[in-house]
């Protein structure tokens, strides 16, 4: 029953196959087929004759004969087809030069190096994941919940936010461990601070903004105007954190949580877009097809691409062998030696090893030790090209007996041992050795045999069935007779998948480090893994004495006065600045010395020299001019030199520190009464006098700008 399963099973794919030779053959990857003019060697030249003078599955072949008259001894053909780079006459290219250092690592590290390639690549996915873990964790740090210490008695804040006068944080990741850390001590305007230097170094890093003293939000949030999702989420994350910083709305933890958490997509995403990128590097460096030049051989003549592709027309499971023989194991069900599979001595043993356990071997075009088969190859003389189905063979695995089979090789193979009579399909006796294929004498298949071409030989619960060469397994054998049809006629009669070994079998490193010496990269890799180890070093032992970061308060509404200041500097609107100064403190004199609004210059002057004891027709010129500098003035009609530009400048910084020392004889203001130290920009207080009360930070800054 089960033979004649078998022989239904064969008989339909070889009527596939048969008709399934036309569509392979007619792609343009075979040449042979489509140019005819494309050179054949000598040995390919035999299928001639057999395909004769037309072809319905490779039409240009007969020309190709043709053509090959003119070229008897096949040199040009040799060398037209030896030829990767092109058909011309032009000498080849010359040869790449041995590489400078070769490096040669004991075959015990093969094993040892699966180990260390799958641990490197578990702890690069550990190591990221922590990162990430880590970045977008909202647990405090509990080795930085002790508070830190408050600023020296006398020593103002600005001080500490001096950069000249404090190490700054520029890493991303320690400035938002920083924030979750003051977020868990209950400091939400520090963690807020972190959290926005964090993007703002993010921005910087990537080159999108940048970084100075006078820049403000606004100014950031104007150079990204060329990305407006980015754009908007920064400017919706800075309108939150001034708020708190310069509004009257304290900073709160549900403010905290909703910046972080828009924070920190938009602080990692360049984290994300580089492992992105290394992936794709690594897969892109890790996917290798075959060479073009050969691939252009594999479609060949003698190539063997265009057998794999019958089977698979046919319905036959089938795949190319790349892993090494070494490697077999009982996943595979018939494997398939074609002309180019090395195989090591030590190699043979496994493979019939795995025969006897039921598997099945197929020898086409490799030599097979003489100690494990009973075949012995010998090359016969005036042998025909026709060869026949073993009646016995045709028995055991079905295949149909008329098939027109035909090789113009003379390679022919003769049984040492006895073949074993037939055995019933009932018994689980072995068959042994028996003819598959036997070339015939004469014009018909019953005028008595020839040769054996091919042999069936049984071995423990597998066999194994051995050809005299490969001629059959090429891609010009299919041209000819019904050896298309033959082979998935054969190989149908098989377990599935077959698996088909060429050149390529094994040919691929077969661990890490062999591919990586194959590249020429192990040089490259021990300088990674130096790298890494003083990245280690680095990490897990300081190279420094260790010091707590500096404390940072939050920051003033000075240094927003001092960035506006530094742009009135830039626009030369000390005009401008002279006069908003002069408003602010003409209000200021008459909250301190006046009760009644509204009232003129003489009484408020007279009311300062009371107070002060300056002459009172000095406070008046001041005064007035103060009043002056407070009207706004309409444009000069012509653009004055840099010199009028610098003495007009200098009135104005004279009138401002005249009405600075004014107000600061008067005595302290709401700013003392809070307990707030003045902060004092680029003057000592006067030998014998007060100490001068804050300058704006407008003023300060056109002080800077003017010198």
């Amino acid at each position: 029953m089960s033979h004649t399963l078998a022989l239904l099973v064969a008989l339909s794919s070889a009527q596939v196959g048969g008709a399934a030779v036309g569509p392979v053959l007619g792609e343009d990857a075979y040449q042979f087929c489509h140019d005819e003019r494309y050179p054949l060697l000598l040995e390919e030249r035999g299928f001639c004759p057999l395909v004769g003078e037309r072809s319905d599955v490779c039409p240009a072949l007969p020309k190709a004969c043709a053509a090959a008259a003119s070229d008897p001894d096949g040199s040009v053909a040799r060398r037209l087809r030896a030829r990767p780079w092109g058909s011309g006459d032009a000498e080849a290219p010359p040869e790449p030069p041995e590489p400078w250092l070769k490096l040669r690592l004991p075959e015990a590290l093969s094993g040892l190096a699966m180990v260390v390639f799958f641990a490197l690549v578990a702890a690069g996915a550990a190591i990221v994941g922590w990162l990430l873990w880590k970045v977008s964790r909202r647990k405090g740090d509990a080795r930085d919940d002790a508070d830190e210490p408050e600023p020296p008695a006398g020593q103002d804040a600005a001080e500490l936010r001096d950069p000249q006068t404090r190490a700054m944080e520029t890493d991303v990741g320690r400035l938002l461990s920083s924030a979750e850390a003051a977020a868990a001590r209950g400091d939400y305007d520090r963690a807020l601070a972190h959290a926005h230097a964090a993007l703002l170094r993010r921005l910087e890093g990537e080159g999108l903004i940048e970084l100075h003293p006078w820049r403000t939000n606004g100014d950031h949030v104007r150079a990204l105007r060329g990305r407006a999702p980015l754009q908007a989420a920064v400017r919706d994350v800075c309108r939150d954190v001034e708020r708190a910083q310069f509004g009257a709305a304290p900073a709160t933890q549900a403010l905290y949580r909703s910046v972080y958490t828009r924070v920190v997509p938009l602080a990692t995403r360049a984290l994300g877009a580089a492992l992105l990128g290394l992936l794709l590097t690594a897969g892109g460096a890790s996917c290798h097809g075959l060479p073009r030049a050969a691939l252009r051989e594999d479609t060949s003549p003698s190539g063997t691409r265009a057998i794999g592709q019958l089977l698979s027309a046919s319905g036959v499971e089938n795949r190319r062998r790349t892993r090494p023989l070494s490697a077999l194991g009982d996943d595979v069900a018939t494997l398939v030696l074609l002309r180019g599979a090395a195989i090591e001595p030590g190699t043979w043993e496994k493979i019939f090893a795995w025969v006897r356990r039921g598997g099945v071997l197929v020898a086409a075009g490799v030599e097979v030790p003489p100690e494990w088969t009973s075949a012995r190859r010998f090359v016969g003389a005036g042998e025909p090209p026709r060869v026949r189905v073993f009646p016995p063979a045709h028995a055991v695995l079905g295949i149909d007996r008329d098939k027109d089979v035909a090789v113009p090789t003379q390679a022919a193979l003769r049984i040492e041992a006895p073949a074993a009579p037939h055995a019933a399909a009932e018994d689980d006796e072995e068959i042994g050795a028996l003819p598959l294929l036997q070339r015939a004498r004469g014009p018909g298949a019953g005028d008595g045999a020839g040769s054996t071409y091919a042999v069936y030989e049984s071995m423990g619960d597998g066999a194994a069935v051995i050809f005299a060469d490969g001629a059959l397994f090429t891609n010009i054998a299919l041209t000819a007779g019904d050896n298309g049809a033959f082979l998935v006629d054969l190989l149908a009669s098989f377990e599935r998948p077959v698996e088909l070994c060429d050149r390529w079998t094994g040919a691929g490193a077969s661990t890490p480090i062999d591919s990586l010496r194959e590249a020429h990269l192990t040089p490259v890799l021990l300088q990674l893994f130096a790298l890494a180890a003083l990245l280690l070093l680095w990490k897990g032992r300081a190279f420094g004495a260790l010091r707590d970061p500096p404390a940072q308060a939050r920051r003033a509404f000075v240094d927003h006065v001092r960035a506006l200041g530094h742009c009135y500097g830039t626009a030369r609107a000390a005009a401008h600045v002279s006069g908003l100064y002069a408003g602010w403190a003409l209000d200021r004199l008459r909250e301190r010395v006046q009760r009644r609004p509204g009232a003129g210059i003489l009484p408020l002057a007279e009311a300062i020299a009371v107070r002060t004891g300056r002459p009172e027709r000095e406070i008046v010129e001041v005064l007035v001019e103060a009043q002056g500098a407070r009207e706004p003035a309409g444009p000069p009609s012509t653009r004055a030199s840099r010199a009028a530009r610098a003495v007009e400048t200098a009135h104005h910084l004279d009138l401002m520190r005249r009405l600075d020392r004014t107000l600061a004889m008067l005595g302290s203001g709401r700013g003392r009464a809070r307990g707030r130290a003045p902060v004092h920009t680029r003057r000592a207080p006067e030998p014998g006098g007060a100490a001068p009360p804050p300058l704006s930070g407008a003023r300060a800054q056109q002080d800077n700008g003017s010198e």
